[in-house]
């Protein structure tokens, strides 16, 4: 290719990180999409409130308890947060008698 040739699919300089291209974490499209992973932190963050929120050591010790699903990848841990939200309704739901 000649160095002054500009493949078609570039971004071009100074747009790669507007602020219109980048997705923000908790934007209302990206929640409860089947299929998106999030790692511990943003499952905590997704799921729960901020005075209410667990410890990341809770998630870690539920997760190796395996009473919270996760997908691993190599070393790497996720969740898939709507089928951790159902697995704790399912098992944390008090019924009346």
């Amino acid at each position: 290719m000649r160095r002054d040739a500009t493949p078609k699919n570039r971004i071009p300089r100074g747009t790669a990180g507007s602020e219109s291209q980048i997705m923000k974490p908790n934007a209302p499209e990206q929640e409860d999409q089947p299929g998106r992973l999030v790692d511990a932190q943003g499952l905590l963050n997704e799921l729960f409130q901020p005075e209410s929120r667990p410890s990341l050591e809770w998630l870690r010790r539920r997760t190796r308890a395996r009473a919270i699903p996760s997908i691993r990848v190599g070393r790497l841990i996720f969740y898939d947060p709507p089928a951790v939200r159902e697995k704790l309704a399912v098992k944390n739901t008090v019924h009346a008698k």
